[in-house]
């Protein structure tokens, strides 16, 4: 009876090197391809006159295709603006250059605030409340 003898071979190794780098190239393009495509850029924050509270003004890019868009949300205050973020009250653009993007916003009390826009913009969302918060709306 004859035996055969197998000899080790480096076959281990080299699939365990190549799964590493397939999982490599997954994992790279998957933190990547799943990035936010837009950014934020903070404008002006104004505190809530109980503190509690804070309007964030920003304006959002979405690359060289898109036109600014400036955002409006009322969050908790010490809420950090992150790039994932869009206004959860006011949404507008200057209507491709049309009008100059100045948007003001105002605490008239505790709860109710009043957003001042320009006339001419193009409005993507306007929000009547935020939780208890009221919002107004003025063009100028």
């Amino acid at each position: 009876m004859s035996t055969i003898a197998i000899k080790p071979s480096g076959a281990p190794i080299v699939i365990r090197f190549v799964l590493a780098v397939v999982m490599l190239c997954f994992e790279s393009l998957f933190t990547t391809g799943c990035a936010p495509l837009c950014g934020n850029q903070l404008v002006r924050t104004i505190a809530q006159p109980t503190g509690s509270k804070s309007i964030v003004i920003f304006e959002r890019d979405c690359g060289a295709t898109t036109d600014f868009v400036i955002h409006l949300s009322v969050i908790e205050s010490g809420t950090a603006l992150s790039d994932g973020m869009v206004g959860n009250t006011f949404i507008a653009d200057s209507n491709k250059g049309q009008v100059n993007m100045n948007v003001e916003a105002e605490w008239t009390s505790p709860l109710s605030v009043v957003i001042r826009y320009p006339a001419g913009a193009r409005v993507h969302s306007r929000n009547s409340s935020v939780g208890h918060v009221r919002v107004a709306y003025e063009e100028f």
